[in-house]
């Protein structure tokens, strides 16, 4: 090859293979600045999150006390008009149609849900749902909050591939699960 600039060659390889390392040095710095903002980011939806997430709890466990108190009441009721105001011979009928009218609560439940009515799987449906109703009522972005762990974790990753240690790069590693997975 003949090179008519060879100057010009020189500088650039000098540039491409930056033997003082000055390009990486930029770059480390850049990243660790948005690390820095992105984090406080997060910070502070993380804190937003975490007040959605004990409204959602605190709602679905108000709602399951309450149907916890059905029931008990709805025994109560029972025992009352089984053994004080009326006789068994009469409440028979009523507690097989209370007991019929529940199975089949659960089986509508079960085929609108595709899910096994157990109280732990309601529960968790529950929770779901009103951890989506107080998401939108407090215009949490779920998509926006995904893509910034995401951006954090790949930041993070860029460091390491640039010879950074991994005791110097800020909540490393970034542990997240997805929220738009969960709902």
């Amino acid at each position: 090859y003949i090179f008519i600039h060879p100057q010009r060659v020189s500088s650039h390889l000098v540039d491409v293979i930056d033997p003082e390392n000055i390009r990486t040095e930029q770059k480390i710095k850049a990243n660790y600045k948005r690390l820095t903002v992105l984090i406080e980011e997060k910070r502070e939806l993380d804190r937003q999150k975490e007040e959605i997430e004990t409204l959602a709890d605190r709602s679905t466990t108000r709602v399951l006390w309450g149907c916890a108190g059905g029931f008990i009441a709805q025994g109560i009721l029972i025992a009352r008009l089984t053994w004080w105001d009326l006789s068994w011979d009469i409440m028979e009928p009523v507690t097989y149609l209370l007991t019929f009218g529940s199975s089949i609560i659960f089986l509508a439940y079960f085929q609108a849900y595709r899910l096994d009515f157990s109280y732990d799987v309601m529960r968790k449906r529950l929770h779901q749902k009103r951890r989506q109703k107080y998401y939108n009522k407090r215009q949490f972005d779920i998509v926006k909050y995904d893509k910034l762990c995401v951006t954090i974790a790949d930041i993070q990753h860029e460091l390491i591939r640039l010879g950074e240690p991994t005791a110097d790069i800020p909540h490393f590693p970034l542990k997240f699960q997805t929220l738009s997975d969960n709902l």
